[in-house]
């Protein structure tokens, strides 16, 4: 699966998701702006003899204060639900099929631009993959230098390369930081439409 494949169908997962969320978090929008609107009528009746422009006042207030607490609400929901929608991308990456994952590995390799030094990878990936991942390299980039570490990172998916002083972090957890860098305002544009 491509990565734009994997953005589409996280935009489209997204956006679904955020059509739920955006609901309970109006419904809660008007609950509290429902019981501001009968606190500020409370307070009405005890300021009625303040006068009318009283009244006015007190009752913007209160809607002011309310919807500024609707929007905090929103906006809490909002960012949880891009975090859940690149969650759940970082998820279907590492659930890729053998194929696609050793595609993936070895283009980001290539794309580091780095191919002289130590391959690392978590301990699974290099029994299973590490041999796979570097005859993709090879194919992509013949002139690679690279050889697998026999040290074992703490990865969830995706590598490290060591080059003397120099590492390259192509990490699965700095793939999507750099991913949602780049397109978290169009997630959020998809999402809260």
């Amino acid at each position: 699966m491509s990565i734009d494949r994997i953005k589409e169908k996280i935009l489209s997962d997204a956006k679904l998701e955020a059509s739920a969320i955006v609901g309970q978090a109006r419904s809660r929008a008007d609950d509290i702006l429902h019981n501001a609107n009968e606190r500020g009528i409370s307070l009405v009746a005890k300021a009625k003899q303040d006068g009318e422009e009283e009244k006015q006042r007190v009752i913007q207030r209160m809607k002011a204060v309310a919807q500024i607490d609707a929007r905090k609400v929103l906006l809490v929901d909002k960012q949880a639900l891009i975090e859940e929608a690149f969650d759940q991308a970082r998820n279907e990456i590492l659930e890729l099929d053998e194929e696609s994952y050793l595609d993936l590995m070895a283009k980001k390799i290539v794309e580091t631009g780095l191919l002289k030094g130590e391959l690392l990878l978590n301990d699974k990936d290099r029994a299973n993959r590490g041999q796979k991942i570097l005859d993709r390299v090879k194919s992509l980039a013949p002139d690679s230098e690279l050889k697998i570490s026999d040290e074992d990172r703490d990865l969830i998916g995706g590598f490290m390369i060591r080059s003397g002083e120099i590492y390259i972090n192509g990490t699965m957890r700095n793939m999507i930081s750099e991913a949602k860098e780049e397109i978290t305002s169009q997630v959020a544009a998809l999402l809260f439409r």
